[in-house]
């Protein structure tokens, strides 16, 4: 199982997508690591990426 505890951007640079992509290029390293469930540790502000990532309560992916 993989978990991610943190990710995070600058206020200075949030709404770039950059958290977005930085997720899918660890979700993809997941993937080649033949890891199929991650769960991570979400703050209210980075919920709806997550599910938008296909993340579901409580916030784990298969």
């Amino acid at each position: 199982m993989g978990y991610v505890e943190w990710l995070g951007t600058l206020p200075s640079h949030r709404r770039r997508g950059i958290a977005r992509l930085a997720l899918r290029a660890l979700l993809n390293w997941f993937v080649e690591q033949d890891i199929a469930v991650v769960d991570v540790h979400a703050s209210e502000q980075a919920r709806a990426l997550y599910l938008d990532l296909g993340f579901t309560a409580p916030m784990r992916r298969r």
